[in-house]
């Protein structure tokens, strides 16, 4: 598929589509997902080349690696989740 029918697809410029693909920008998780669609193939495919098995790597390994490409504010909504959901642990398994 063409970088001009993908643009058409998602609803994005090809100046858009042409950035991401050179990593000069980064994009959304709907994005993602629109380009996952229009493509017809998973998002593991479309970000690793190959379907990954997530029992590949541990979840300590998934979530540096999701952390490791937030930006600060990012960073910040994640941790105050990660805090609010570990002190109330208890609360959540009963």
């Amino acid at each position: 598929m063409t970088v001009e029918k993908l643009a058409d697809k998602v609803d994005r410029s090809e100046n858009f589509i042409n950035r991401i693909e050179n990593g000069q920008k980064s994009c959304s998780i709907h994005t993602l997902y629109q380009f996952c669609t229009a493509l017809n193939v998973s998002s593991d495919f479309l970000l690793f080349g190959e379907s990954v098995k997530s029992d590949d790597f541990s979840d300590l390994q998934i979530v540096h690696n999701i952390f490791d490409k937030c930006d600060e504010k990012q960073l910040a909504v994640l941790k105050d989740i990660v805090e609010t959901v570990y002190h109330n642990f208890n609360e959540l398994s009963k």
